[in-house]
């Protein structure tokens, strides 16, 4: 996500800059072609989708320090990446490989495939709005603000519907990939119990444990690193680190009560990035009846769409363990 708005903004502050060329120099070729200046003008000065603020808010989001689950998990464990309408095979079963002397027949895999296609048609999406006198008196600071909002908001949504094994994929958001997958349930949030129900875990995961990462909140992050020696290796904070030797993610917006193991190789992934519109010309409607006119109130509003879809083909490539009770946590 980070490079997809770093890069939009800074293509969208080239096109300023040739703006601003154009009202410096009028040569026969800007005067030959004076509907695509007055494009470029206007859509800057309107506040339309390529004006500074709209590549200034792009670019914060991008920085802003609220973590992605999709990307902490993508940078250790990558996903099998696609585009909507396009069949990908994912093989339910590992390639064979076996060793053999010359002549002899070479090993096939018995291949056992399932057919994924992504939609490509679901976003995370939302407007800030705030006052026209606040954009321009506050600066930067103020809109650093609004964007680690707007960023915090579209993590959170994301790793909500990524791992929460309640979502079936029956409402708005793509199915997570925890809720087809193995399911083990807690016996206990105590260290006895938390190594009891991990090795339960380990014992039915079907995936590559050299490709798995551990996925938490940042709250359970805290209380792994809490307890400590007391569950084997636990080098772990709140943005992550490493548990039981292999590496863990963590962000807001998992289930509290879940440790999710996960081999991201068995997940089909479209990730369409962030656009970031600005406007002071429109009417947005809150609920059935409540209107708000931006050009009648001064309002500044910045919509954001987070184009995300994903389907797991190998379910059992992902592993969770659900209904930690921590609230009755025992000392160790």
């Amino acid at each position: 996500m980070a490079v997809t708005v770093t890069d939009l903004g800074r293509a969208l502050h080239a096109i300023m800059r040739a703006n601003s060329v154009t009202d410096a120099y009028h040569t026969d070729v800007v005067k030959a072609y004076p509907a695509v200046a007055a494009l470029l003008k206007g859509a800057i000065d309107t506040g339309g989708w390529l004006s500074p603020s709209a590549s200034q808010f792009g670019d914060l989001i991008a920085t802003a320090p609220s973590r992605s689950i999709l990307a902490a998990i993508d940078a250790v464990s990558p996903f099998r990446r696609s585009k909507p309408g396009v069949d990908v095979l994912v093989s339910m079963d590992r390639p064979a490989a076996a060793w053999r002397v010359e002549t002899q027949p070479i090993a096939v895999t018995n291949w056992n495939f399932t057919t994924v296609r992504l939609t490509g048609d679901k976003s995370i999406a939302g407007i800030v709005v705030t006052s026209v006198e606040a954009s321009k008196e506050l600066g930067p600071e103020f809109t650093r603000q609004i964007s680690n909002d707007a960023a915090s908001e579209i993590n959170y949504a994301e790793s909500s519907a990524l791992l929460d094994v309640s979502n079936d994929g029956t409402g708005t958001a793509p199915a997570s990939i925890t809720s087809s997958g193995i399911i083990v349930e807690s016996t206990g949030a105590d260290a006895a119990s938390l190594r009891a129900d991990l090795n339960t875990l380990l014992s039915q995961y079907r995936g590559d444990l050299s490709r798995a990462v551990w996925a938490v909140s940042s709250a359970t992050a805290v209380r792994l690193a809490l307890a400590g020696d007391s569950l084997g290796d636990a080098d772990v904070n709140m943005t992550g680190g490493f548990f039981a030797g292999l590496p863990l993610c963590s962000a807001n917006g998992v289930p509290d009560n879940q440790v999710s193991l996960i081999d991201a190789s068995g997940t089909v992934l479209f990730d369409g990035g962030v656009s970031i519109d600005v406007s002071r010309n429109a009417l947005l409607k809150n609920g059935e009846t409540e209107i708000l006119n931006l050009y009648q109130g001064n309002y500044l509003g910045y919509k954001f769409v987070r184009v995300l879809d994903w389907e797991t083909g190998r379910p059992d490539s992902v592993a969770s363990l659900v209904g930690i009770p921590w609230t009755a946590t025992p000392a160790p």
